[in-house]
């Protein structure tokens, strides 16, 4: 913040309104951060602060997260040659690297195409009795690509569900679902709450003002979601999510310290005026 005499991120925020002072932010910023300050989601209710460590979703601090941070900003600064491109023209990497997907993503693109995955194909030449045919399905060896492509799981995991699951009799189901552009940062919601009988209660659908990541929009969502389509008091709820970190933190007792913790509480609080509950996890999406 240079010379400026603020200290304290409650400096930047409107009191009144409780937005962002943004003439202020951009003032004494440079426009990079006060694009990224000014897309961040402020609570609608007062909280306590929580400290939190960004690269991990959790916003908790372990090795393996510092270590994929150093990773990734090594490889995204590396300008070094490949062996299979001693001119240092490496268009591969650099649509790896480069890609807008989370650096564990980018780390499996590259062991993939170096050849590199703990497959049972690469295990067995450095581990005694060891097949390298898939225990899977058994059908062939397992290798990068048998793994990803042309093992029959993987190829059930490429193919579109679409089994609607009823809740218990006593209860109405809400799905929701969030999309995320990482280039333009616009996200949408979309949701539709159902009797046991599959019979529609109420649906809506709209977008997501001032979203960051993927995890905050799904997040977000389920929180339009039962501020919106549940206002009926005393309903029996069953919440079904297929972001499995979504479900982690509503279920989880634990302080939360991740950047959608005020979201979190929101969810709680919205859930409050509920006769009862139920969240879960459906692994496949299935709407």
């Amino acid at each position: 913040m240079g010379n400026s005499r603020l200290r304290r991120v409650s400096d930047l925020i409107n009191q009144d309104s409780g937005t962002w002072n943004e003439p202020l932010i951009r003032r004494i910023f440079y426009p990079h951060d006060a694009d990224m300050i000014a897309q961040l989601k402020l609570p609608v209710n007062q909280h306590d602060d929580v400290l939190a460590w960004f690269p991990d979703k959790l916003g908790m601090f372990t090795v393996k997260s510092a270590y994929m941070l150093a990773l990734d900003l090594s490889m995204g600064e590396g300008n070094g040659s490949s062996s299979s491109s001693p001119d240092g023209n490496r268009k591969i990497w650099d649509v790896i690297w480069r890609c807008n997907v989370p650096p564990k993503v980018r780390v499996f693109a590259w062991k993939l195409t170096t050849s590199s995955l703990a497959v049972q194909a690469n295990r067995c030449k450095r581990i005694k009795n060891t097949k390298p045919t898939c225990e899977i399905c058994g059908m062939g060896d397992e290798t990068g690509y048998h793994a990803v492509m042309a093992c029959p799981k993987a190829r059930d995991l490429r193919q579109p569900q679409g089994i609607w699951r009823p809740p218990a009799p006593n209860l109405q189901k809400l799905n929701m679902d969030a999309s995320f552009s990482e280039h333009s940062k616009e996200a949408w919601w979309g949701g539709v709450l159902r009797t046991c009988n599959g019979e529609i209660v109420a649906s809506a659908w709209g977008q997501i003002v001032n979203c960051s990541y993927p995890n905050e929009a799904e997040t977000a969502a389920y929180l339009l979601g039962i501020e919106t389509l549940c206002m009926q008091p005393g309903v029996n709820l069953h919440l079904e999510s297929n972001c499995q970190q979504l479900v982690n933190n509503l279920n989880s007792n634990s302080v939360d310290r991740s950047s959608s913790c005020f979201l979190l509480q929101e969810i709680r609080r919205a859930l409050v005026s509920c006769n009862g509950f139920l969240i879960s996890w459906e692994e496949n999406g299935i709407r």
